[in-house]
């Protein structure tokens, strides 16, 4: 780490022609010693040469380390055509990453916000990371990681709602999305009864999904499916991770969470029937998604209302069925919705939370054309989340400016990262600038 800048391009070199390889996009090393992985990373960065790495379970089961050296211009390809291994494969930088930076007498540079004089003394370094996964940075690169969707009561958000969570899973992402607003098992598609699916086809397409599009190749892709209890579906909804469910509708992996409202615990509380309603007639006769009403103010409005269908079940052993499904799986979540409202200090509703249900922000709908292009982005929302060691941090003597550093990281997070390829995500993050910060090893 301290030889001079020749010795230390001569061993990088050497490294990447000894055990590396060109690929299209730039150059990659494989090593089981995944320390050594790291100090590759920091020689890199000491000459200037922009670099990644990851973790992952070669075939052998060994865990490897892999650094990978993008085909920017400047300094990068310089020492890419300097190792000058499988040169044949290289194309160069694809994709937006040549967006992020210029070219200045021939290096790529990025735009400084701020420069601030320090003394030069040894100082700490905080890192956003849990040693030994990625939980809150992608091997040094800090992401967005936790998102939720809407799903609305159309084919057009249903399709655009899945490619969405693909892309934010690939990204690193964990991923909620809101069921509630699509129309119950048996409901009419264009006036012809007895013809819409439900919601469990659309929870196995997620479950799919998810595995595929795993997280940066790091671990399986998590995601999560939010149902209000008085939706037609709830039943068929639990009953998929139930242990003795049929294979064609159990959810394995896919994460379970209720929205109950306070009047469920009243009917319960009165030992009297809940009634369930189509999200399809609330929506037909309000004017707005079954989410967006609150069941509370208009249960029995709805009952009363002949034009809503309805079915009946009894309250108590709702909560029975919650309870054992619970105690057998650890699902659903439970998110109390009129009492998260009554806390909402802003415009809207919040509708469903996320894997943790600890995330309660205000999303809007977009409405989308045929060809699954917006034609009006709504608000979904993004949450930046950072934990720390609370046991160290209690014993430090500059708590106040571990707690300012990780804010301000967790703030840089969210101003620096755009997800363009979700545009209501985008949206969500520049209104909301939304972070979290927790901690752990109580």
């Amino acid at each position: 780490m301290t030889a001079d800048d020749e010795f230390q391009r001569g061993l990088l070199a050497g490294l990447f022609r000894g055990d590396g390889c060109c690929t299209t996009g730039g150059m990659v090393l494989d090593l089981v010693n995944t320390e050594l992985i790291d100090q590759v990373q920091l020689i890199l960065h000491r000459q200037g040469i922009v670099s990644r790495v990851r973790q992952y379970v070669n075939r052998s089961g060994n865990v490897t380390g892999q650094v990978f050296v993008p085909g920017l211009p400047g300094t990068n390809e310089e020492f890419i055509f300097d190792v000058g291994k499988n040169l044949h494969n290289y194309i160069g930088a694809k994709g937006s990453s040549r967006a992020t930076y210029q070219v200045v007498h021939g290096r790529h540079v990025y735009g400084i916000r701020e420069l601030k004089r320090t003394q030069e003394v040894p100082e700490k370094v905080y890192n956003l990371h849990v040693e030994g996964t990625h939980t809150y940075t992608i091997r040094g690169t800090v992401v967005h990681n936790c998102f939720l969707l809407r799903i609305e009561d159309n084919m057009e958000s249903i399709g655009r709602s899945i490619n969405s969570a693909l892309q934010l899973s690939k990204r690193g992402g964990g991923v909620a999305l809101l069921l509630s607003n699509i129309r119950e098992h048996g409901a009419p598609i264009k006036n012809i009864e007895n013809q819409s699916s439900g919601v469990i086809p659309i929870m196995k397409l997620l479950e799919d999904s998810f595995s595929y599009a795993n997280q940066l190749g790091a671990r399986q892709g998590a995601g999560a499916v939010y149902l209000h209890a008085h939706h037609p579906d709830i039943y068929r909804f639990l009953d998929t991770k139930r242990e003795n469910a049929d294979e064609k509708i159990r959810i394995k992996t896919l994460s379970l969470g209720v929205v109950i409202p306070d009047i469920t615990f009243e009917l319960a509380k009165k030992n009297e029937d809940m009634y369930l309603f189509s999200p399809y007639d609330v929506e037909r006769v309000y004017g707005l998604p079954f989410a967006d009403i609150s069941v509370t103010e208009k249960y029995y409005e709805m009952v009363d209302d002949a034009r809503i269908r309805k079915t009946k079940i009894k309250a108590r052993e709702f909560f029975q069925t919650l309870a054992e499904l619970q105690f057998e799986s650890g699902y659903p979540y439970i998110m109390y919705e009129d009492t998260v409202n009554r806390a909402n200090p802003i415009e809207g509703k919040i509708t469903h939370s996320n894997l943790c249900s600890e995330i309660l922000q205000v999303s809007t709908p977009s409405v989308f054309n045929e060809d699954l292009t917006y034609a009006q982005v709504g608000k979904d929302i993004s949450c930046n989340l950072g934990s720390l060691n609370i046991a160290k941090t209690m014993d430090s003597p500059d708590f106040a400016q571990t707690i300012e550093v990780a804010i301000r990281a967790l703030t840089a997070v969210s101003d620096q990262t755009h997800i363009w390829s979700v545009p209501s995500i985008e949206q969500g993050n520049n209104d909301s600038h939304a972070i979290g910060l927790g901690q752990m090893n109580l």
